[in-house]
């Protein structure tokens, strides 16, 4: 879910589903190492969570649709998007030619035959 160890450990303690004083006792303890995960969580700690791709983008999907929309009504030029952002321009670029992308195969979807 892409949250702190100690942000974890302190809610299950919250939500009765850890003893009180759990996160202090392993701040106390040098903390929850990579190890302790594992042993844990199994394989399930090494396994790659798709939902987090979103979070890993330099700029979230939505900002990305939001910045498109802005770019298709000419509301603001690749430029000033990419200095909003805080992005190069061929990134921006490449992120506006993705969605054009995307919505050109959707538009092919939804044609009816002839």
């Amino acid at each position: 879910y892409n949250i702190s160890r100690q942000a974890c450990g302190l809610r299950l303690e919250e939500l009765g589903l850890a003893k009180k004083g759990t996160w202090a006792w392993f701040e106390n303890n040098g903390g929850i190492t990579d190890d302790h995960v594992r042993e844990v969580m199994g394989e399930m700690a090494d396994r790659h969570d798709p939902a987090k791709s979103d979070a890993d983008r330099t700029i979230s999907h939505r900002l990305s649709l939001m910045a498109h929309a802005a770019w298709k009504r000419e509301l603001m030029s690749e430029g000033q998007l990419a200095e909003l952002l805080k992005v190069g321009r061929v990134e921006l670029r490449g992120i506006i030619d993705q969605i054009e992308l995307e919505e050109r195969d959707t538009d092919e979807l939804l044609k009816l035959p002839d």
